[in-house]
């Protein structure tokens, strides 16, 4: 008889619900091949990082761009998987309450100015204000899917002619714990009617946040899933094991923290070589995976988690699980914050009381 098939614990699966504000017209099939698409449900969901930003640079001064559209381009990293674009911060100097404003992803045209829109961001609640501030646009749905090592555009333009003012900085510096391989563009490009661009050598303030892209393929193995023990039983009651293993090699080392939903019921431990009880387990990233070798890292080997069951002074069963955590190093990597199946615990009590035998009687 086959043994059970491990289960595989994909990437979390993001809803299908859309951000709330204005209403986003899809790309047309040519801004599809270009550059991007908005994801739909089903995409991978994890931690929102910063890719870049200018936004804490020092220096900044007024842009007047109450009749003026704004292209500020950036390029993204080299992560084979791509990224998921899910918001943006402006510096803005000065905005009226009334502003209407339209935040637009574009892709390049062969001339290098702004080409096709990928997706309109959402605007934030704002009142009139005067003076230096950061706004948040959110971007549609589950975010903008973004190509590795691609350069795209990211267009401003006040709607009506509202009062609205942007900040700019002379200098190409960049806010420093950026994702690697990204860069904004030095100069942006201005236009007054969104086809006729010109250039500026100046940068607007943005800052860029969002996630690696992972594969279908990117998730944890852990098997079995549910483990049951005795209190006091035999040795293979009171202790049992499970092992966890990734199914892809990350692009950075992981490591998975093991968290106990009954500290009293059962002990845990993740390296059976240490003194005392362990809660870590490290894959590293690199090669096949087999830990063996210049260059492979032990991604593939799968590790083993020990369980054992503890007397404890209650005289009742338990049912909990136990809950486990990636972390990645660089932490915009594909396995930080992935969702991992818990494994289900049941423990069976010795029972409690007090044995009386006859030895003498007279």
């Amino acid at each position: 008889m086959k043994s059970p098939r491990p289960v595989k614990t994909d990437l979390p699966k993001a809803g299908s619900g859309s951000a709330p504000g204005w209403a986003w017209t899809p790309p047309t099939l040519l801004a599809l091949l270009l550059a991007g698409w908005t994801l739909e449900a089903g995409a991978q969901a994890q931690t929102e990082q910063v890719f870049i930003s200018n936004v804490d640079q020092s220096g900044a001064a007024f842009q007047d761009s109450t009749n003026t559209h704004r292209a500020q381009a950036f390029t993204t990293g080299n992560e084979a998987n791509g990224y998921t674009l899910t918001s943006v911060e402006l510096s803005y100097w000065t905005l009226s309450a009334t502003s209407n404003l339209s935040v637009t992803l574009q892709s390049v045209n062969n001339d290098g100015n702004p080409g096709g829109s990928l997706g309109t961001l959402t605007n934030p609640t704002h009142t009139g204000f005067s003076g230096r501030r950061v706004l948040t646009h959110q971007a549609p749905g589950a975010g903008i899917a973004l190509e590795a090592n691609t350069t795209y555009f990211l267009v401003l333009a006040p709607l009506g002619g509202f009062s609205v003012g942007h900040s700019r900085i002379s200098s190409d510096a960049e806010d420093a714990g950026g994702a690697s391989g990204w860069s904004i563009a030095n100069g942006y490009k201005w236009s007054g009617n969104g086809s006729n661009w010109n250039d500026s050598a100046n940068s607007l303030q943005i800052r860029l946040n969002g996630t690696v892209t992972a594969t279908s393929s990117d998730g944890v193995t852990i098997s079995p899933t549910s483990l049951a023990l005795t209190e006091l039983g035999a040795s293979s009651a009171v202790e049992k094991t499970y092992t966890v293993v990734l199914d892809t090699n990350p692009t950075a080392d992981v490591t998975i923290t093991v968290a106990n939903g009954d500290a009293t019921a059962v002990a845990v431990d993740t390296d059976s070589g240490t003194s005392g009880d362990q809660s870590t387990l490290t894959f590293t990233a690199g090669g096949d995976g087999s830990g063996s070798g210049a260059g492979n890292g032990n991604w593939a080997v799968a590790q083993t988690v020990t369980v054992r069951a503890l007397n404890d002074p209650d005289g009742a069963n338990e049912s909990f699980n136990l809950t486990h955590t990636a972390t990645a190093t660089g932490s915009t990597a594909p396995y930080d914050g992935i969702t991992i199946d818990p494994v289900a615990i049941t423990t069976t009590d010795a029972g409690h009381g007090v044995v009386v035998s006859e030895s003498s009687l007279s």
